[in-house]
C-alpha cells in the first residue's frame, strides 16, 4: 500500500474489483462503513488490534493474524512499519500510551514502535530499580526489542544484569523518535 498505490487501486478499478474487495472485507473482518476507504480498513485493522483509544467493529482476531502476518512478511515490512507510524500519529497513540502507569496488559501487543519502546523502558526501570514484577521475566522484552526494526534499542550485557540503552526519558513517557 505504501509503494504504488495509487498504480494498484487504479488497477481494481480498471478490472472492476472494488465492490468485490468490500464485499471480502465485510466478511473477513466486518469492515461495513457507510463510505468504504482503503485507508479507513487499515487504521481500523490497527484499532482493533490495540486496546488504545478509539476502538474498532472488526474482527480482533482476524485483525491481529492479518497485521502479524504483513508485519512478519520480508516484502511488506517496510509498508507496514510505515503505515504503523501513520495509524500511531494519526490515532494519537503516544499520548494515550504517556497515560498510562501500567504497561502489562500491553506486552501482547506489538503494533506500534512507541508500545514496545515504552514496555522494553519499564523493563529497564524495574532491573534497575529492583522493582520488576511479574509478569515481567527474563526474555519477555526480547520479543519487543525485535519488533521494529532500528528502533534505538540496543542490549548491554554486564555480568549480573541487562541494561537497555534506549531513546525514552526517564519519566517513563516516551518521546518522539522521529
Amino acid at each position: 500500500m505504501a509503494r504504488n498505490k495509487a498504480e494498484r487501486w487504479s488497477q481494481i478499478e480498471t478490472f472492476a474489483l472494488a465492490d468485490a474487495l468490500w464485499k471480502e472485507l465485510a466478511t473477513n473482518f466486518g469492515y461495513l462503513p457507510v463510505t468504504p476507504a482503503l485507508l479507513d480498513f487499515v487504521f481500523s485493522l490497527f484499532r482493533a488490534v490495540t486496546p488504545l483509544g478509539v476502538s474498532s467493529s472488526l474482527d480482533p482476531h482476524q485483525s491481529l493474524v492479518f497485521l502479524n502476518r504483513w508485519k512478519d512478511s520480508a516484502g511488506y515490512r517496510e509498508a507496514f512499519e510505515t503505515i504503523s507510524k501513520q495509524a500511531e500519529q494519526s490515532l494519537n497513540i503516544l499520548a494515550v500510551l504517556n497515560q498510562i502507569e501500567d504497561v502489562r496488559p500491553l506486552l501482547a501487543f506489538d503494533t506500534y514502535r512507541h508500545i514496545d519502546l515504552r514496555i522494553l523502558a519499564d523493563i529497564r526501570d524495574g532491573l534497575f530499580n529492583g522493582t520488576l514484577s511479574p509478569p515481567w521475566k527474563p526474555g519477555s522484552g526480547r520479543r519487543h526489542a525485535n519488533s521494529f526494526t532500528g528502533c534505538g534499542m540496543t542490549p548491554a550485557l554486564n555480568r549480573s544484569t541487562v541494561r537497555w540503552r534506549c531513546r525514552l526519558n526517564s519519566s517513563k513517557r516516551c518521546q518522539s523518535l522521529s
